[in-house]
């Protein structure tokens, strides 16, 4: 089921945002006696969304399923607020199985263990699941495999939780649109006919020139660091009292950086581990947890002088200024698209986000490492 609102004419205002390997969201507001507002509120109606520019080129687009709408009485003039969600919601609403192929009775691996091309495992897994799997009317677009190679495991993750990090380790993104007859073909999709969802990969190119300043478009934002809170680590082995194994492990490059005044020490109980490359894992992942961090969620203003689809993208790679001397390297995390019916088109991309990617699969691997380790601390103690 597809409704499109031809001309924004027809609103009285919409807006989308589209973000990188996530979920965008979508709003349009129609005269309460509009023509297409019965049909809207239908179960299952989508919107679909186009900026397109002065050439007309498609630059951004998006198309979801609406859940929500929302309606507004006055004695002047009455409205229709709907809402969607874009069609990556597919990608966190779906579990990835151990086992795509296989029914439930039929799980016989524990998880779904994919290695190779970021990408490319991360194309399959989706495939695997929303269509393979579910039947969900999504057709994947043939590419050739680009970036790092990386090993994802699934079981009964969200399919998004499970390819993101490793997508954006390998500055990769994930996109899902709607097609209909009419639209430009995809070249590797010469016969496409019918209806249907477009699952693409892109990447994100390094746009090294764009730049914004508090005096050259950033709107509103903020940047943010700290320090690390480990720089060496002592890793406590087997034995007892003076017969205990320790080993020492400091990060040189962190300690250089931020000089003596900063170092700091942790200590991590192994007693477990019987060599010394396991104890050595165990202070790496100390070490890792306790870098330095920064953060950068800054809104920008497009056209001022950066312009979305002429010198950057959704993903990609841009810098910021915040002060003099200070420049911070991040990701196009969302861009939107408004208009209110008053002040014409108005494009904010926003640049960083505040919230760290978590990659589940590090998480799942150190939780089972764990479990064993405090199995065999039991087993030892009998």
């Amino acid at each position: 089921k597809v409704v499109l609102i031809a001309r924004n004419s027809d609103a009285v205002s919409a807006s989308f945002t589209v973000e990188h390997n996530g979920v965008g969201t979508g709003t349009v507001t129609l005269p309460v006696d509009h023509k297409l507002v019965a049909t809207l509120m239908q179960p299952g109606m989508r919107l679909q969304y186009r900026y397109i520019d002065h050439t007309g080129a498609s630059i951004l687009q998006m198309s979801g399923i609406i859940r929500a709408d929302a309606t507004e009485l006055s004695v002047r003039t009455s409205s229709v607020t709907f809402t969607c969600v874009s069609d990556e919601a597919m990608l966190r609403d779906t579990l990835a199985w151990p086992v795509p192929t296989a029914g439930l009775g039929g799980q016989s691996s524990e998880y779904d263990t994919r290695n190779g091309a970021v990408d490319a495992i991360s194309y399959d897994l989706a495939i695997a699941n929303l269509t393979t799997r579910l039947g969900r009317p999504v057709v994947g677009v043939p590419f050739f495999p680009d970036g790092s190679t990386a090993t994802i495991l699934a079981r009964m993750q969200p399919v998004l939780d499970v390819i993101r990090p490793a997508l954006e380790e390998a500055n990769r993104g994930i996109r899902l649109y709607q097609w209909n007859p009419g639209d430009p073909v995809p070249f590797f999709l010469p016969t496409l006919s019918t209806p249907c969802v477009l699952l693409e990969m892109y990447s994100c190119q390094d746009r090294p020139y764009v730049n914004w300043t508090p005096l050259l478009g950033v709107e509103s934002g903020t940047a943010a660091a700290s320090g690390p809170s480990v720089t060496r680590v002592v890793v406590g082995g087997q034995g007892e009292g003076t017969a205990r194994t320790f080993e020492g492990y400091l990060e040189s490059t962190r300690e250089t950086d931020w000089g003596p005044l900063a170092w700091a020490e942790k200590f991590v109980d192994a007693r477990d581990a019987d060599n010394s490359p396991e104890l050595s894992q165990r202070a790496a992942e100390v070490i890792a947890e306790g870098a330095a961090t920064t953060s950068l969620d800054v809104s920008a203003v497009d056209g001022d002088p950066w312009i979305v689809g002429a010198h950057y993208n959704l993903g990609d790679l841009v810098r910021v200024t915040p002060v003099t001397g200070v420049t911070r390297i991040d990701k196009v995390r969302s861009i939107t698209v408004t208009n209110d019916g008053r002040d014409g088109i108005r494009i904010s991309p926003r640049i960083g986000d505040p919230t760290p990617v978590i990659d589940p699969t590090a998480v799942l691997i150190r939780r089972l490492s764990e479990r064993d380790r405090e199995v065999r601390q039991l087993q030892s103690r009998r």
